[in-house]
């Protein structure tokens, strides 16, 4: 498996079993399930729903995970797949900031595949 496609799962993993005290054991079990059938699908889903909005990640902006016009999308994969939508809103300061670092991580990870997949040097891919 790709270094890259490995560490995206693996820093989903550890999120996800952070996280399953808020949100339960289900979404880190699916998790596992699915990347045990394809390795490469949470990366390439999160490419194709969350990394067109990679310059709200990085400016840590909180719409991201409300269910907007702008970003319905992509609140669904970070609701459907990790289950944060449903908690980001209650957790202290602290635990907000390990979100978005943690989310941020997956947004240059999942930028270095597409741009392997697309010959493109690692660079900003266009963003909302």
């Amino acid at each position: 498996m790709n270094t890259i496609i490995k560490d995206f799962n693996n820093i989903s993993i550890d999120f996800l079993t952070q996280t399953s005290t808020y949100t339960g054991s289900s979404y880190l079990y699916k998790f596992k399930l699915m990347t045990k059938v394809n390795s490469i699908f949470a990366i390439d889903l999160f490419i194709q729903k969350v990394l067109p909005f990679k310059n709200k990640i990085l400016k840590r902006d909180e719409s991201f995970f409300m269910n907007n016009s702008d970003n319905l999308v992509s609140a669904d994969y970070m609701n459907d797949i990790i289950g944060i939508k449903q908690i980001y809103h209650t957790l202290n300061n602290e635990s907000k900031n390990n979100v978005w670092e943690i989310v941020t991580a997956l947004v240059f990870l999942a930028e270095e595949r597409y741009n392997m997949l697309n010959n493109k040097p690692n660079y900003l891919v266009a963003s909302n």
